[in-house]
């Protein structure tokens, strides 16, 4: 499987960090550092190809073959060695999600509370703004859940300020339920 977009192979990563702080005979001692975050859970890594973050444990079997492929992102990399390399210079680049790349703060307000919606009716209200933000962390690794919720907040104030908006009767709901829209979230209603 090829590596996913924004992602380094280990050994890879290791090598480009050994070159660029100076030290290129130092790759494996640099690999082994790496692998001792990845073991610690301070640095997280990705089986090769699969998207479910990867629990790896040096003293396992097979865990120096194992290491060998897995896979860790750009910025995960780059904080990485903000925290272990201080004074080299050299960062990796980092994909950008092309979908979310022109998202601005009112769409991305609106999506969170589609989201949460979403999520509230599928669950309960109980959890519901942890959930949404456990899912959210996992792209966005510094989001702060209280300013999530803000945000959210916000999100409710500006969308009742717009107003209720009419309902129509839509030809396609064989049960005869109004559609209420909100941006990228419909809801049926009663």
């Amino acid at each position: 499987m090829p590596v996913v977009p924004g992602r380094y192979r280990m050994r890879e990563a290791a090598t480009h960090i050994a070159v660029a702080c100076g030290a290129p005979d130092l790759k494996n001692q640099t690999m082994d550092e790496l692998s001792q975050s990845a073991d610690d859970g301070t640095l997280p890594v990705f089986l090769n190809g699969q998207l479910k973050r990867y629990r790896y444990r040096r003293g396992a079997p097979g865990g120096l073959l194992i290491r060998e492929s897995l896979e860790v992102y750009g910025d995960d990399l780059n904080e990485w060695l903000v925290v272990n390399e201080p004074h080299c210079e050299f960062r990796f680049p980092v994909a950008v999600d092309a979908s979310r790349q022109h998202e601005s703060p009112g769409e991305r307000r609106a999506r969170w509370l589609a989201m949460l919606e979403k999520e509230q009716d599928r669950n309960g209200r109980r959890g519901g703004l942890q959930r949404v933000f456990e899912a959210e962390k996992m792209n966005h690794p510094r989001l702060d859940r209280s300013y999530m919720g803000k945000e959210i907040e916000k999100a409710r104030r500006e969308r009742a300020e717009v107003g209720s908006v009419p309902r129509a009767r839509e030809a396609h709901d064989p049960f005869g339920r109004a559609v209420i829209r909100h941006g990228a979230d419909d809801r049926l209603v009663q």
